[in-house]
């Protein structure tokens, strides 16, 4: 029996690969010994630099830099071949990197992803594959604009700082000063996510309360975006405030469209595509898949559910391995079975420290199933 295994990390606990070995060592330890075939997957979130950088021979470069609240900080991209570039914006502007009292949209800037995207630049970069996932802005990449020379002006005509969110106060956006290189890069966007900016499915109403916003706030964001995308609009002769996928990233998806940058592609189903996976899923019996926490925003283009579609195409069950599983009902209109991987009840720090041997305990009693249900078991016990 053959059995693909494509995990995402899990995230505080494992990488996508150390996910996908303990996984793979379940079931090479399971009655069933099957063949097994590994992928480590992302879908644009945090892990998606690891993932790519290992199917692609990228070589990662530091770059001194800032995250969400300004504070110095080092962080890393990748550089692919042919002068391509990963950028995983949690890398500098992820919500990882702030405790949870440090949540604050008012303050939280896109600056870091900016000055990321300028080493690109500097290192030759002809595109940038940009992570969406994981970050802790709703700054419609102001932030990320000023990092890259664009001079944003309050009301009064005063030049913003770069340690603020800035779309609390911009009112006038000034490109004359904008990175040369920038205007001759390609981007593609790794979003997994297809929520506009404005409106009710919108940045501030969905990702906002995410990220610390209070119901008082998250009007007071829209409000901001509405702004700014009539001062936009008034610019290029354009509306992309309702445009798909715009709210990604709290709206740093919007800007790059707004200045004709954004191409947006699902980040699992382009990883997918670019390793050949289809391929891999010939000939196997079942496709085994994991995520931290799989519930029914899983179903929109999250990791688990890129790889089960694609098995699912393909006449391949897919079993789902998740420390933590809600809506089980959605989920299980995609997945053959989800299995909670914890063993009884235990505080999150603890089961977090111990996902690795869970997955491997999981993955071994499903491989002694499948072995049960397909042999005469108790004749050969």
């Amino acid at each position: 029996m053959k059995i693909v295994i494509a995990s995402n990390a899990f995230k505080g606990s494992l990488s996508a690969k150390d996910a996908c070995e303990a996984i793979e060592r379940g079931f090479n330890e399971s009655l069933l010994m099957p063949e097994t075939e590994s992928f480590p997957i992302a879908d644009g979130g945090d892990g998606t630099l690891d993932v790519w950088s290992e199917y692609f021979n990228g070589e990662l470069i530091k770059v001194e830099t800032q995250d969400a609240l300004g504070r110095p900080m080092v962080a890393e991209i990748a550089e692919l071949p042919q002068k391509k570039f990963l950028i995983e914006m949690a890398e500098a502007s992820g919500i990882k990197h702030l405790k949870k009292e440090e949540l604050d949209v008012t303050r939280a800037s896109s600056f870091g992803t900016g000055q990321l995207i300028k080493a690109a630049l500097e290192n030759g970069a002809v595109e940038i594959i940009l992570g969406l996932g994981g970050s802790a802005t709703v700054d419609a990449g102001l932030g990320m604009l000023q990092a890259l020379g664009v001079i944003l002006s309050d009301a009064e005509g005063q030049p913003l700082g770069n340690t603020a969110n800035p779309l609390m106060q911009v009112t006038d956006l000034d490109f004359a000063s904008l990175d040369k290189r920038f205007k001759k890069v390609k981007f593609t966007l790794l979003c997994d996510v297809d929520n506009p900016l404005l409106g009710p499915n919108g940045a501030a109403a969905v990702f906002a309360p995410q990220k610390g916003a209070s119901a008082t706030m998250v009007k007071k964001l829209e409000a901001r975006f509405e702004s700014l995308n009539q001062l936009l609009k008034a610019r290029i002769g354009k509306d992309y405030g309702h445009a798909a996928h715009g709210g990604a990233a709290g709206g740093i998806s919007y800007i790059l469209m707004a200045m004709g940058k954004a191409a947006v592609v699902q980040g699992v189903d382009y990883l997918l595509h670019l390793i050949g996976f289809r391929k891999s899923l010939e000939g196997a019996s079942f496709l085994i898949t994991g995520e931290g926490s799989l519930d029914g925003q899983t179903l929109g283009g999250k990791g688990p559910s890129g790889v089960a579609k694609l098995a699912a195409d393909c006449g391949v069950p897919t079993i789902a391995l998740a420390g933590k599983i809600e809506n089980e009902v959605a989920l299980n209109k995609l997945f053959a079975a989800v299995f909670p991987i914890s063993n009884g009840a235990a505080d999150l720090r603890f089961l977090m420290k111990n996902t690795s041997a869970d997955l491997e305990r999981t993955s071994r009693q499903i491989g002694n199933l499948l072995y049960a249900s397909k042999s005469n078991f108790w004749e050969a016990g």
